[in-house]
Formats: structure tokens, sequence, C-alpha cells
């Protein structure tokens, strides 16, 4: 095993006494919150990203990124 195996299993795993097991249950039902966070950030990126304005606790508005020039203005 390298050491980054070893470092998902000790990050996602669940720990069983002094194991920490990473089964394949596990790894698919990571592989799919995953899937979903992926799709998430393609739309985000299909958008140009998106911004959030967020004050006293409350979001107040959303829009897309814009590109202008070389510099992205939000």
């Amino acid at each position: 095993m390298n050491q980054a195996l070893v470092a998902l299993a000790l990050d996602e795993g669940r720990w069983d006494g002094d194991r920490c097991v990473l089964d394949r249950k596990a790894i698919d039902s990571k592989l799919k919150e995953l899937d979903r966070e992926r799709a998430q950030l393609l739309r985000a990126r299909d958008k140009g990203g998106v911004v959030v304005v967020h004050a006293n606790g409350c979001d107040i508005t959303t829009y897309r990124c814009e590109k202008k020039g070389k510099h992205f203005h939000a």
C-alpha cells in the first residue's frame, strides 16, 4: 500500500477498535458524493464561476462571474 491509500483510509474509513476500515461500500458512497460534487462544479464552470454575496448571516444575491479583459470582475 502506498502512503496516499493509507491517508485515504484514515480520512474516509470508519474505526473498528484499533483498525480503520475503508470498505467497498464506503468507497462507492464517497464516489457517488464526488460525482455529484463534480457535476455541480462543471455547472458552475459553465457559468464562468459563481459569486455569492453574503452579509450578516444571509445570502444577499448570487450571480455569474464575468471575464472582462485580463481580470475577473464579480
